[in-house]
C-alpha cells in the first residue's frame, strides 16, 4: 500500500521549496489552493546550477481526507488557515507547522485530534514571480515534538539535512531569535542577508545577537545561548544571497510577520528583566517606517 500524500498549505517560498523536495524524491504532494485563487499547472525553482519545473496537483473537495499536512503560511495566518480546512483533516492527521514567527501551540491543539509537530528551517529563497522561486541558500531543518513519526525517513529524503528533536522548544526559540535579528534589519535597510556583515550594519547586528542570546539564556536554553553568536552569523553567511521574507513583504507592500517575531521576544525579555534596547529600537523604527505592514 502506498504512503499517503503530503499536502502543502501555504504556497509561498517555503511551500514551493517543500513541494519541490517531495516531488524530486518521488513522493505524492498536493497543494491546497486559497479560495478564489487558482494555481497554475506548474511552478519553477531555480537552484544554484540548474532550474527545474514541477507539476502542481491541487487538493480538491471530495479527495481523500488529509493525513499529512505541512503548513507554510505566514505565522499570523496559521490558525485561520488550518481552521479553513479542518473539515478535510483525517482524525489522526499528522500536521507539521513550518513558519517564521511564534504560534500558540494550545490554539493549534484545539483544532485537531491528530498530532502536531513543529519544523524550523534556515533554507533560503525568494520569488522573482509568483510561482518562480530562487533557492537562495541551503540550510538546516529541525523538526520534532515527541517520538519520531513513521514518516521521518520520507521527510528526510525530501528535505536533506533534517534533524529530529524530541524537545523542539529550545530550537523554536532559537529560530525566533535568529529571525528577530535578521528579518527586521534586512527589511529596514532593504538589504540581502549577507549585507548584515558590512561594516555599517555589523555593529547593530552584533548588538541584536547579544540581546537575543541573553533572552535564550534567561529562558534556560543554555546550549542554544552558548552557540547563538556562531549560529546567527552562520545563517547570515549561508543565506547571504537571500532576501528575507520580511524584506520581500515590505518590497511588495504586504503585511509582515513582525508582530509574531519581535513583540513576543521583547515580552519574554521584559518578564525576565533582560535589557533589549537595540531590539526595541529596531521594532520602533520598523513600526514608524512601515505602520501599515505591521
Amino acid at each position: 500500500m502506498s504512503n499517503p500524500p503530503w499536502h502543502i498549505l501555504g504556497f509561498g517560498v517555503i511551500g514551493q521549496l517543500m513541494h519541490a523536495g517531495f516531488s524530486r524524491s518521488g513522493q505524492q504532494c498536493l497543494v491546497i489552493a486559497k479560495p478564489n485563487q487558482p494555481l497554475p499547472a506548474h511552478h519553477t525553482v531555480q537552484y544554484q546550477n540548474h532550474t527545474e519545473t514541477f507539476d502542481i496537483k491541487v487538493f480538491l473537495p471530495g479527495d481523500h481526507p488529509i493525513e499529512r499536512l505541512v503548513v507554510c503560511t505566514k505565522s499570523y495566518d496559521v490558525t485561520k488557515a488550518i481552521t479553513s480546512i479542518k473539515h478535510a483533516l483525517c482524525p489522526t492527521a499528522q500536521i507539521v507547522i513550518m513558519v517564521n514567527g511564534l504560534v500558540d501551540s494550545l490554539e493549534i491543539a484545539e483544532l485537531t485530534t491528530g498530532s502536531v509537530y513543529w519544523a524550523l528551517t534556515t533554507e533560503g529563497g525568494y520569488r522573482n514571480e509568483a510561482h518562480h522561486t530562487v533557492h537562495g541558500g541551503s540550510g538546516v531543518t529541525r523538526l520534532g515534538s515527541g517520538p519520531e513519526p513513521d514518516w521521518l525517513s520520507e521527510w528526510q529524503k525530501a528535505v536533506p539535512n533534517s534533524h529530529w528533536h524530541t524537545d523542539i522548544d529550545p530550537y523554536r526559540w532559537e529560530k525566533l531569535c535568529v529571525n528577530a535579528v535578521i528579518n527586521p534589519l534586512t527589511a529596514l535597510h532593504q538589504c540581502y542577508n549577507g549585507e548584515l556583515e558590512n561594516s555599517e550594519l555589523k555593529a547593530s547586528t552584533q548588538t541584536s545577537i547579544d540581546e537575543a542570546r541573553a533572552v535564550l539564556e534567561a529562558l534556560g536554553f543554555t546550549l542554544q545561548a552558548q552557540g547563538f553568536h556562531n549560529t546567527c552569523w552562520e545563517v547570515i553567511r549561508k543565506t547571504g544571497a537571500n532576501r528575507s521574507s520580511m524584506l520581500q513583504d515590505t518590497t511588495l507592500k504586504r503585511r509582515t510577520e513582525i508582530s509574531t517575531i519581535l513583540p513576543p521576544l521583547l515580552a519574554v525579555a521584559a518578564k525576565h528583566h533582560v535589557a533589549t534596547p537595540q531590539l526595541k529600537n529596531t521594532l520602533t523604527a520598523f513600526q514608524q517606517r512601515f505602520p501599515e505592514l505591521c
